[in-house]
């Protein structure tokens, strides 16, 4: 009866614009919360848009050092310079291999033709690399060596080497059980070892060899009269920073810019998105508005009925529950179709990231979107209920 009531005096027009302003403003919200946990937890991620806050510095080769004249390694009195810059939080010097080196993919049953290609090897802090290194150690009497390769490489040999030799493309994974032999040669001395891939790195573009191995081996066959210090990785305190760029200018350094310009991309992405976020908030507070003020009309409109009921005998608190179910129930379903134009737009832009952009961002939606579209339904439902209470108890008084 009371519910006939309300619907009697319900006008439809009213609430399809409110429901429609509720829907465009929750789905927009919903969306940007989502894409901007997303990106933020796909900086952390192996095949990330963003990497942290880590570069790699070198001096450009100018043509003078074509000739052998100009030193393109970093000296004491620069590497202190560079130290002592305030968007420097730490840094380290990349130590490379004094010797010649032979990387040759070993028979494995048959399955890949063997070849064999120079290569260097260089070694930095643990701390910066952005592999797993729980199997990132090697001793002296330890047959295998580990090696970390640039993410780029596996491209290089898949579209490169192995379309040219006609040899199997590689995975990732499988690159991983191949084996490889490392052939030194220094000093009139050779060696030979077995080395196994244990990672890819996407912030390092060197082939990266444990440092106890790498001291051992230039201890033994490395050339003492090469000087090393010609690249170095900063832990940056913000790579965004126009600062760097500015340093890096002034004393004709290159890093890997392409770092900087997305870190840039990130900042200019997260800021939209909280535009965004902002922009749906104030649909959804205006839309909420449009409700309370419409469920005053209503029970405006519905007052002497309203009135009748308190007189037969219906309490205040049964009739302000009928009304705040229909709401409750009409904003759930809001809600809802809410969670599902935010998951497809979701899956939309992970469809077009994927084949435009070779970027792929978490599937479905987070709990913590989930929770904030329970919060914001929990914080309707108690205010719609407090006010259309005081509204009939106004009423009943």
């Amino acid at each position: 009866m009371i519910q006939k009531i309300f619907a009697k005096n319900t006008k439809k027009s009213a609430i399809w614009v409110a429901s429609l302003g509720t829907v465009i403003g929750l789905s927009l919200l919903f969306l940007s919360i989502q894409l901007y946990l997303d990106i933020k937890t796909t900086s952390t991620q192996e095949n990330n848009i963003i990497q942290n806050d880590y570069i790699v510095v070198k001096k450009k080769v100018s043509e003078l050092s074509s000739f052998g004249i100009n030193n393109n390694c970093f000296s004491n009195q620069e590497l202190e310079e560079l130290s002592a810059q305030n968007f420097v939080k730490s840094m380290a010097v990349f130590q490379g291999c004094r010797y010649k080196v032979f990387v040759q993919l070993s028979q494995n049953g048959g399955a890949f033709p063997e070849f064999s290609t120079l290569a260097y090897f260089e070694s930095i802090p643990d701390k910066y690399i952005d592999v797993e290194t729980q199997n990132w150690n090697w001793k002296e009497k330890d047959s295998i060596v580990p090696l970390i390769l640039p993410s780029n490489y596996i491209d290089a040999y898949n579209f490169g080497i192995a379309l040219s030799m006609g040899t199997p493309q590689l995975s990732k994974k499988l690159l991983s059980t191949v084996p490889f032999k490392v052939k030194i040669e220094g000093n009139q001395k050779k060696k030979t070892y077995y080395s196994k891939v244990i990672g890819f790195s996407d912030r390092i573009n060197s082939i990266l060899v444990p440092d106890s191995f790498l001291k051992y081996t230039n201890t033994i066959y490395g050339n003492t009269n090469t000087n090393s210090n010609g690249k170095i990785i900063i832990e940056t305190i913000n790579a965004k920073s126009q600062r760097i760029n500015d340093f890096l200018a002034q004393n004709n350094y290159q890093t890997n810019l392409e770092l900087i310009k997305v870190n840039k991309v990130q900042e200019i992405l997260r800021d939209g998105l909280v535009y965004q976020l902002c922009i749906s908030l104030i649909i959804i507070v205006q839309s909420v508005l449009l409700f309370l003020f419409y469920s005053k009309i209503l029970i405006s409109k519905s007052s002497y009925e309203i009135k009748t009921l308190i007189i037969l005998g219906y309490s205040v608190n049964t009739i302000s529950k009928t009304l705040s179910s229909l709401t409750t129930k009409f904003y759930v379903c809001m809600v809802g179709l809410s969670f599902i134009i935010a998951l497809i737009s979701k899956n939309y832009i992970n469809y077009w990231l994927i084949n435009q952009k070779q970027i792929e961002l978490q599937n479905g939606l987070s709990v913590v979107t989930l929770l904030i579209g329970l919060i914001f339904s929990i914080l309707f439902i108690g205010i719609n209920t407090i006010s259309t209470k005081k509204r009939i108890t106004q009423l009943a008084g």
